[in-house]
């Protein structure tokens, strides 16, 4: 999302208001202001996170949960977990979640969408949204007919695979479990690595890449 400028005290007019600047928010923000001659206000309760090393340090997310960061939500007392209440993170910050979650980039899978379909929801099958979950990413190295290159979030897998994920792939298939090689490609439905909303540095750091940088 290519932001203008961070006020606190909006004045003027303008076109369209959004209200959240959360992972939503920003993709309705950035594809409104696609107009030029668009005025667009993306307003947001919690603070501008450029430039925030614990925002932006993608080995630290967790640190984030319960913070400055985090609305800190709560599930009401549940019987099914013994009656505790269950934290329910969410991002209090521009980006919102997306600012704040483990990056993790997972589409869900066919059968869910094409349920949606069936059920009614036209245009709302896996191959209706294929083109725009294609149309969200840039992931190069992927199959082009199921992963974007073009697209404002930035995705790509870990170029270091710690040696217990790699067991746990190894276990998966002695169970005779499909071993993917992309978790967002034909099919989901296996053990497979992790692709990421987050860019490796030269250093081997690891970047956030949230909807409200995209």
């Amino acid at each position: 999302m290519r932001l203008m400028g961070v006020v606190t005290a909006p004045t003027g007019a303008y076109d369209y208001l959004v209200v959240g600047a959360g992972a939503a928010g920003c993709v309705l923000a950035a594809r409104l202001s696609e107009n030029p001659d668009a005025r667009v206000l993306l307003i947001e309760a919690g603070p501008d996170h450029r430039g925030l090393r614990e925002i932006l340090d993608a080995a630290h997310w967790d640190a984030l949960i319960g913070g400055r960061f985090d609305y800190g939500y709560r599930s009401a007392p549940t019987p099914h977990v013994l009656g505790r209440s269950i934290a329910m993170p969410r991002g209090r910050v521009l980006g919102g979640s997306s600012s704040t979650n483990a990056m993790l980039w997972y589409r869900g899978a066919r059968a869910d969408y094409d349920a949606w379909a069936d059920a009614g929801a036209t245009g709302w099958g896996y191959d209706d949204l294929l083109p725009y979950f294609r149309r969200s990413e840039t992931r190069p190295g992927g199959d082009p007919a199921y992963r974007g290159l073009h697209g404002p979030v930035r995705v790509a897998p870990l170029s270091r695979v710690h040696p217990i994920a790699t067991a746990l792939l190894d276990a998966a298939a002695a169970r005779g479990l499909p071993v993917l090689d992309d978790a967002n490609g034909p099919s989901n439905e296996g053990a497979v690595f992790a692709d990421y909303n987050a860019i490796e540095g030269d250093d081997g750091s690891f970047e956030r890449w949230s909807t409200a940088r995209a």
